[in-house]
């Protein structure tokens, strides 16, 4: 009979539940405190347990990961200042990056209102005297006037002079009637 255990095959015809039960128990308490941890690469300690503590700047979170891993998060703890020391120098500002694309064009904004009427300028100056235009044709013959009235008489004239004798005359005898 052939089991898999722990990536590990039991081999044998004969074992048991019991038996496989008790080589598995044996095995996890083999591996209890196996965990090998080293600080910067330098101070290893063997077969123990970890536990992380906060201290006055770094706060530590330890949550329940995916396939039995621990999740460990390490936050700074902003509630003490003075403890996290004084801010380091800025850094040298990178080269800046390409220009983006052009986004497109926005739509139209509506009409704002019509602002209020401005004041009126000052009165220009008068213009230079333009040239004499031509002389216009003569006009056509007016109509004649009507007959005014008479005027007063004016007053007699003076005695005119004697005039002289005259020739004598016939006698009627002389023609026959």
């Amino acid at each position: 009979m052939t089991r898999k255990l722990d990536g590990n095959y039991i081999v044998s015809n004969t074992v048991t539940d019991t038996q496989i039960s008790s080589a598995v128990t044996n095995r996890a308490n083999s591996a209890a405190n196996t965990v090998r941890v080293s600080g910067n690469s330098a101070s290893t300690l063997d077969s123990v347990s970890l536990n992380f503590v906060n201290t006055a700047s770094i706060n530590v979170e330890v949550t329940v990961g995916v396939s039995g891993n621990a999740n460990v998060a390490l936050s700074a703890n902003t509630s003490n200042p003075a403890a996290l020391g004084p801010q380091g120098p800025q850094g040298v500002a990178g080269t800046a990056g390409p220009q983006g694309v052009q986004g497109s064009q926005g739509d139209t904004g509506s009409t704002g209102p019509t602002g209020p009427q401005g004041v009126q300028g000052s009165q220009g100056d008068t213009g230079s005297t333009g040239p004499t235009g031509p002389t216009g044709p003569t006009g056509s013959q007016g109509v004649q006037g009507s007959q005014g009235s008479t005027g007063p008489t004016g007053p007699q004239g003076v005695q005119g002079a004697t005039g002289g004798g005259g020739a004598g005359g016939f006698s009627k005898s002389f023609f026959p009637i």
